[in-house]
């Protein structure tokens, strides 16, 4: 069921017909192991190029293939965030989807930026379920947020993450990655300077904690 470079042309017909499947026997979500190998398979099928392989006399060819837009590929995509919306209502699950939505990755000069669009309401949907005071969270968010910003588009609903104090200090005090080390050093710094500005004792004991929860959570992605 693995998509390759005429998976367009069949109209992802076998992915349609596999997720379709999975859709009827998911009802109830009571089976652990089914739902962790949808879980499994859903992360896969959500990205945006795949490897396959080809054979050619004696060689065998290793290429990436691109996810091209068509109404199957809108299709099998719309079943997969269908359903992990209904199992992230499962407090059991919602790690496994956070996962997933970590792993949401457009390249930059990905030129198909349809299959976002097909994407951004579903994403929506899970804002709404998320807890919007967890930092994990905040972290998915921001990086779900920034691909589509990156793209000259936005998700609605960010609001109740990115106003939360914890995300303004982590804003603050992340470097940019796009900036001249020297000028992201100085942009930080000024931008720390006017963060704390008029603090009090109480408010340095408030920020120093959510420090640690940031520094907790983060990973090499991330420099502080």
């Amino acid at each position: 069921m693995g998509i390759d470079d005429e998976s367009h042309i069949r109209n992802y017909e076998l992915q349609q017909k596999i997720f379709s499947m999975f859709k009827d026997i998911l009802s109830g979500y009571s089976d652990y192991n089914l739902i962790i190998l949808f879980l499994k398979i859903a992360k896969n099928y959500l990205r945006f190029e795949y490897e396959c392989t080809t054979s050619k006399r004696k060689e065998v060819i290793f290429c990436r293939v691109p996810l091209i837009y068509n109404k199957g590929s809108e299709a099998y995509r719309t079943i997969l965030w269908e359903q992990l919306l209904n199992i992230y209502d499962i407090d059991l699950y919602k790690i496994f989807v956070d996962e997933i939505l970590k792993g949401y990755y457009v390249h930059r000069d990905c030129s198909d930026d349809i299959v976002m669009k097909v994407d951004k309401p579903h994403l929506e949907q899970l804002l709404i379920k998320m807890n919007h005071e967890n930092f994990q969270n905040i972290l998915i968010i921001d990086k779900l947020n920034t691909a589509f910003i990156d793209r000259g588009n936005q998700l609605e609903g960010v609001d109740k993450f990115i106003n939360n104090n914890i995300y303004l200090l982590y804003k603050t005090l992340k470097r940019d990655y796009r900036e001249i080390e020297d000028e992201a050093k100085k942009k930080r710094q000024d931008n720390i300077k006017r963060y704390i500005n008029n603090y009090s004792l109480e408010d340095y004991s408030i920020m120093f904690q959510q420090m640690k929860i940031i520094s907790e959570n983060i990973n090499s992605d991330y420099e502080l």
